[in-house]
């Protein structure tokens, strides 16, 4: 709770202060934009997380849903900034195009979570397939490791795999074949290894976390999973979940499949790429 509290109250902070000391030229400045694109993952992850939580000291506690709504105005406000500098500053399209596609997967998130579908398909079918956004890391300080690493590496390791994740023959949820005690005699783990949520991951070999290990916030692959989810069965989204099949070696759905069964699929497919 507080990391993300942090967060997000720290980058809507560093907005304001932003928007004091730019001025005018905040309407295209995608230092700004970055900034709010932060602020609106925060809020989200508060939303989806927690039933309440309040984020100012003189109002009082906002609900999950208004939450998820605080996050969407800021992804909101990334597009519109965004769109704005590639339009006075073409050199800065590249740059601008990423924190669109950063801020349209987070705001479809939170729009699926609301349970507002017509919204999250709006976000999501912006987002191109190949869009991938990683948090990375650094060992030049402590505090700018992966916690990840320490989590699954040495005698206090702390980190397993639930049994509802082992044993799934899938290269997208690899774990150590046999389980050890971690921080704790009491705490016998299976070691979790690379996953495609992580930089260094490939099918071919499990890895291993690393201090540097970069980690997926936002892509494509989940702009695709939301739409799945809200428009349910169509020729596309049963390619799409038949294609993630195929990684974890599972035969394709039929293109007769039954919604429910469908439904169910999408969400074990996803369990596995996240």
């Amino acid at each position: 709770y507080a990391p993300v509290q942090r967060g997000g109250a720290g980058a809507d902070n560093l907005a304001e202060r932003l928007r004091k000391v730019l001025g005018a030229s905040a309407e295209t400045d995608l230092g700004l934009a970055r900034v709010l694109a932060y602020a609106g993952y925060g809020n989200v992850i508060l939303g989806e997380y927690f039933c309440e939580s309040p984020v100012a000291d003189d109002q009082p506690a906002l609900d999950s849903n208004q939450l998820l709504a605080r996050g969407i105005e800021r992804f909101d406000e990334v597009i519109r900034i965004a769109t704005a500098a590639k339009a006075a500053r073409p050199a800065s399209a590249a740059t601008a195009d990423t924190l669109i596609h950063l801020a349209r997967v987070g705001a479809a998130r939170a729009a699926l979570q609301r349970g507002d579908k017509a919204k999250a398909i709006e976000y999501a079918s912006q987002v191109p397939a190949a869009f991938t956004f990683w948090l990375n890391y650094s060992e030049t300080k402590s505090y700018q490791e992966n916690r990840l690493f320490a989590a699954s590496n040495g005698s206090g390791r702390y980190i397993g795999v639930s049994a509802k994740f082992r044993g799934l023959n899938d290269p997208r949820v690899r774990h150590n074949a046999t389980a050890q005690s971690g921080h704790s005699p009491d705490a016998i783990l299976y070691t979790p290894r690379l996953g495609t949520s992580h930089t260094g991951f490939s099918t071919a070999a499990a890895g291993n976390f690393a201090k540097t290990t970069g980690i997926r916030l936002a892509s494509g692959l989940e702009a695709q999973y939301i739409l799945a989810e809200a428009q349910g069965v169509n020729a596309a989204n049963l390619a799409f979940v038949n294609s993630r099949r195929a990684v974890g070696g599972a035969a394709a759905l039929a293109a007769t499949v039954a919604p429910a069964d469908f439904e169910a699929a999408v969400r074990d497919q996803r369990r596995r790429d996240f």
